[in-house]
């Protein structure tokens, strides 16, 4: 029965998936949406769907290729909580 369990897919397969999405290429938002609904499909990580939506929308296109994707994301998610933080004060 458990090797009938699916496994859970995490953040950094996620960040992974993240750092081979070129918004220039043809498959931009098919890869894209397959990203989406792998966090569909996790419970784990439905919760934080918005948020790397949100970083696939308005940072990825932005980033050089030289820079490291992942680092950018876990600026992204700082950036995040420090304004909500700052918000709820």
């Amino acid at each position: 029965m458990e090797l009938l369990k699916r496994d859970d897919i995490n953040v950094t397969y996620i960040v992974l998936l993240l750092k081979e999405l070129d918004p220039n290429s043809e498959s931009y938002v098919k890869d894209k949406e397959f990203i989406l609904k792998l966090l569909d499909g996790s419970e784990k990580l439905r919760s934080k769907k918005e948020l790397i939506e949100k970083f696939l929308e308005e940072n990825l296109p932005l980033i050089p290729k030289e820079q490291d994707v992942e680092t950018e994301f876990d600026f992204f998610l700082k950036e995040k909580k420090k304004k909500l933080l700052k918000n709820s004060w």
